[in-house]
């Protein structure tokens, strides 16, 4: 029996996988997909609903995020079959993915390699979207890809580009990525979102009988005998604590915030940490010391000419609805970032950063609407009155907004316990924008994205220019200075969505930051490993939905390959029960074999 705990990017993957000649339990906290996440649109619209979302929110940030509540970060994270693959922004973006040689040759494993992900990449790929190059893409994967709608000023976009000599080239090519432009992919099938669920798990969910799947089941620790062997999990379902035994392998795969909570919580993680909780420390190991998050600011909006943009009170009706359900085409099959742009900044140029572009900007086809308040708030917890003073100035106007963002990270920050509670809010602590680099390669992305709406023919052609307003707070430096860009960004500071480096990958014990080998196994633990994206970190390469998929893919080759070097052991059933009730004769015990 193996155990899988989470069924998000990485989860549903091991699960389908490992399942195919091995018994296979997955524990979900949550439950199956509401339709309306079928709707790309509607991306957004879910964050902070309760159903879909951990609704997990940082510490209050000291050098950011000043025009959000309390300088709180919202960071949404999906609960549920299919994990955050049902609430992300379904960009299809394989990113900086040359930071597979450095974990390759950190590791010592070449199965990390640039050249052998870029492999597993296209044996995933259903491809069908802008670029044709069949060395670069997959057909008849698990993973379907398909064009984004684009409105005109995204069209504009491209044009600029070329206006200054940039390409409009495939992102996501047979080698590494490069400075360039370019229209998304999103994870779509016939129109509609393609997760995680329904990649890997919906066709094998009723029918493969090796495979048990558990919702509603919310796990709370790890259990470890004497020796530190993984033996398997608690769980809560139903109200009920229940155990349930693993006789090869507990794979964490819910995520960087939950897997590190339950190493924590499981005595695994910094011992002067455990220590102040109270909790029995198994294993100094650096988990949460490392948390890695790729971020950015909102830029815009930017004004456009009517008829250029997306807004929803005009472009939400009957017509366009039909269109998406008939068609699987139109404004309800975009997610609003409609296309996307990487390129080097002076520092990266100059410091040649392993040779991949420093920043990345998605570009929303994004009116300011009636709701936009409330969007605002619930997407980034930016505050209402804040969106009411500024945003408002351009409600009902054709717009669009950049969401500049760091593709490396020279600060990182950590994550805490607060308790002993498995159920307790962890302690979020990114630290957005206290690394001077960080400040001025933002600073600098900022600037490149306004020069480019303001200066050049195309956009001028649309009439585009950024809201002529002082952000709020922002009023005293001089308006698109550079110290208005910083200033701007320590306001607007937002959460691309991708926390990860929380169990670092690492050679050995040696390397401090470690918590998993190169196989993903737990340092001094037997029988444990993390598979998602806990341990990849966004300085060394991007960390999202595809990448996430192809680690997952090559995570489950790994523990295939060893658990048929070894013979199966056998299980006692009455041993089993024994042990569980010596654990706690009042406990409701869970037996799988």
């Amino acid at each position: 029996m193996l155990f899988s705990v989470g069924s998000g990017s990485a989860g549903s993957v091991v699960t389908n996988r490992l399942s195919e000649s091995h018994n296979v339990l997955l524990l979900e906290a949550g439950g199956t997909t509401h339709p309306m996440l079928r709707i790309p649109l509607m991306t957004y619209f879910l964050h902070g609903i309760g159903a879909v979302d951990w609704k997990w929110r940082t510490v209050p940030q000291k050098s950011a995020c000043f025009a959000l509540r309390n300088n709180i970060s919202a960071w949404p994270a999906g609960i549920g079959l299919g994990g955050s693959s049902n609430i992300n922004g379904m960009i299809y973006f394989r990113g900086n993915i040359q930071g597979f040689d450095t974990i390759a040759n950190s590791t010592g494993n070449d199965a990390w390699s640039m050249t052998n992900m870029l492999e597993i990449f296209k044996e995933i790929e259903d491809y069908h979207g802008y670029f044709t190059d069949s060395k670069a893409h997959g057909r008849g994967g698990r993973l379907s890809i398909e064009k984004s709608h684009l409105h005109q000023c995204s069209i504009q976009l491209l044009r600029a580009a070329q206006e200054l000599g940039y390409k409009i080239r495939d992102p996501n090519t047979n080698g590494p990525i490069t400075d360039g432009f370019a229209p998304m992919d999103f994870y779509l099938k016939n129109g509609r979102r393609w997760s995680a669920f329904d990649g890997y798990l919906s066709d094998i969910i009723d029918t493969r009988q090796t495979l048990t799947i558990r919702k509603y089941a919310t796990v709370t620790k790890v259990l470890l005998d004497d020796t530190n062997r993984a033996y398997g999990v608690e769980y809560i379902q139903n109200g009920v604590t229940r155990v349930a035994l693993a006789s090869k392998e507990v794979i964490l795969s819910a995520g960087s915030i939950q897997s590190a909570k339950l190493l924590m919580l499981s005595g695994i993680g910094p011992k002067d940490h455990l220590k102040e909780l109270g909790i029995e420390q198994r294993v100094d190991l650096a988990v949460g010391e490392h948390l890695q998050d790729k971020y950015g600011a909102f830029v815009g909006p930017f004004v456009s000419a009517e008829g250029t943009s997306f807004l929803r009170e005009r472009d939400i009706n009957i017509r366009t609805f039909m269109e998406w359900v008939m068609m699987g085409r139109g404004p309800l099959q975009c997610s609003r970032s409609e296309a996307t742009y990487t390129w080097s900044s002076s520092y990266a140029k100059k410091d040649n950063y392993g040779g991949f572009p420093d920043l990345h900007t998605y570009f929303l086809a994004w009116s300011v609407d009636e709701r936009y308040e409330r969007d605002m708030e619930t997407t980034f917890n930016i505050d209402p009155k804040i969106s009411r003073k500024y945003y408002g100035k351009a409600k009902g106007k054709d717009s669009f907004f950049q969401m500049v963002s760091l593709n490396k990270i020279f600060g990182t920050g950590t994550l805490r316990l607060r308790s002993k509670d498995p159920f307790a809010q962890p302690l979020l602590d990114p630290k957005y924008l206290q690394h001077p680099r960080d400040v001025e390669t933002l600073v600098e992305g900022i600037r490149f994205a306004v020069n480019l709406v303001e200066n050049t023919t195309s956009f001028q052609e649309i009439n585009a220019t950024l809201l002529p307003i002082p952000f709020p707070g922002c009023e005293s430096h001089s308006f698109k200075s550079d110290n208005y860009y910083e200033c701007l960004a320590r306001h607007v500071t937002v959460t691309a969505y991708k926390y990860s480096g929380t169990a670092p990958i690492g050679r050995d014990r040696t390397d401090v930051e470690a918590v998993v080998d190169s196989e993903l196994r737990v340092f001094g633990v037997n029988g444990l490993r993390v598979v998602d994206a806990s341990v990849l970190q966004v300085r060394q390469l991007s960390v999202n939905h595809v990448s996430i998929q192809a680690m997952a893919e090559l995570a489950s080759r790994f523990i295939l390959k060893f658990w048929k070097k070894l013979p199966i052991i056998s299980e006692n059933p009455l041993s089993i029960f024994d042990i569980l009730t010596r654990l706690n004769p009042d406990r409701e015990n869970d037996i799988i074999r």
